[in-house]
């Protein structure tokens, strides 16, 4: 019997990144400004409505003070993903 390798999708995690902005006390445009994104976009983001790609991810997580994992997480990839949306393991398995 074949065993199916699991793949993995990085997520951002939308609560977390909501949660640093407003610690840092940083406003919605003021970080939008900044990342070079609409204020709207950053809503979503921050929702979970929709997952930037990596540059922006990136350019949160330097506009935040923290690294890309820090705002992140790993769910199990969809069938249909894109290579671009994978990762062959995850992160913090052994």
């Amino acid at each position: 019997m074949s065993e199916t390798a699991t793949h993995w999708r990085r997520s951002v995690n939308g609560e977390v990144v909501r949660a640093i902005r407003e610690a840092l006390g940083v406003s919605m445009r003021e970080m939008a400004t900044d990342v070079g994104i609409s204020k709207s976009y950053l809503g979503l983001i921050e929702g979970g409505e929709k997952q930037p790609r990596d540059i922006v991810v990136r350019a949160i997580a330097n506009r935040l003070g923290v690294t890309p994992n820090a705002i992140t997480r790993y769910l199990p990839a969809p069938v249909d993903a894109t290579d671009e949306e994978l990762v062959d393991e995850h992160p913090t398995a052994s």
